[in-house]
């Protein structure tokens, strides 16, 4: 559908000169929501609604929750203390690196990224942290570590969550042993 600004004479019966742009939309059963999105040209508009329609039926895309970064983090790290979050080899978390994601979570990661929705952080809001811990001179292996938390965080959002996209995947991330 057309999108009209505020004060476009178009809502009052008059021609329409703004350009609001084009939203499109899709409605998410398992969520009971509509998952929205605008662009400036109708063909966009279209092309993202027909992949959104394709990946709902696929169960790749879900509405996104009222969670916050802060709290998804929280979550995570009660679930992995607890012993019902597992690593990938299905182990339950060391103590030590548990620590060491608190640490970096609540220090580092929550101050900037906490009040933002999980699925609202791209991979250039990573990248642009990544990339000013680089130039301040920390180590390469303490960067990787930093950004750690963020990737486990979304690797099993993505799988139970339905997160669409892992913003942590194609990060550029200095080698370890530089």
């Amino acid at each position: 559908r057309k999108r009209h600004t505020r004060t476009c004479a178009s809502r009052k019966g008059g021609t329409c000169r703004c350009d609001g742009g084009w939203e499109a939309s899709v409605y998410s059963p398992p969520d009971g929501k509509k998952i929205r999105k605008t662009f400036p040209q109708k063909g966009e508009a279209s092309s993202w609604q027909a992949d959104a329609k394709r990946a709902l039926d696929h169960g790749v895309l879900r509405a996104a929750g009222p969670t916050t970064s802060k709290e998804t983090a929280e979550a995570w790290l009660e679930g992995a203390e607890k012993g019902w979050i597992l690593n990938r080899s299905g182990n339950r978390f060391k103590p030590s690196t548990l620590r060491g994601y608190r640490r970096d979570l609540q220090e580092h990661l929550i101050p900037l990224f906490g009040s933002q929705k999980l699925s609202a952080i791209t991979t250039a809001d990573i990248q642009a942290l990544v990339d000013g811990l680089q130039d301040a001179g920390v180590p390469a292996s303490t960067v990787r570590n930093r950004v750690k938390p963020l990737q486990v965080i979304y690797r099993r959002s993505k799988a139970r969550d339905g997160i669409p996209v892992d913003p942590t995947d194609g990060l550029e991330l200095p080698a370890p042993n530089e």
